[in-house]
C-alpha cells in the first residue's frame, strides 16, 4: 500500500496531504465508506507522523480516496526550517 503525497499546489512543500484509492465498498444502506484495509494504512500513517510531532487528521473523500491530512503545517515548516 502507497500513499501519494499532494502538494496544496502553493510551492510549499509541507501543505497537503497524503492520499491512498483503495476498493470502492458500500454499508448496508448503500452509502459509500472506506475500504477497511486503506483505512488502517492510513490511521497507521497518522500515528507515524504524530510520533515526530506532526498533527493530522484522517479523512474518507469518495471513490475509495484516503487523506491524511497535514493540521499543523504552520508549526511544522518552522520547526523544519
Amino acid at each position: 500500500m502507497e500513499f501519494e503525497w499532494v502538494s496544496d499546489g502553493n510551492g510549499s512543500r509541507y501543505e497537503g496531504y497524503f492520499q491512498c484509492r483503495g476498493r470502492i465498498m458500500f454499508d448496508d444502506e448503500h452509502d459509500e465508506m472506506p475500504d477497511p484495509i486503506v483505512e488502517s494504512a492510513a490511521e497507521l500513517l497518522a500515528d507515524q507522523l504524530e510520533s515526530i510531532g506532526i498533527e493530522c487528521q484522517v479523512e474518507y473523500s469518495e471513490k475509495g480516496w484516503t487523506e491524511v491530512y497535514i493540521t499543523n503545517t504552520e508549526k511544522y515548516e518552522l520547526r523544519r526550517n
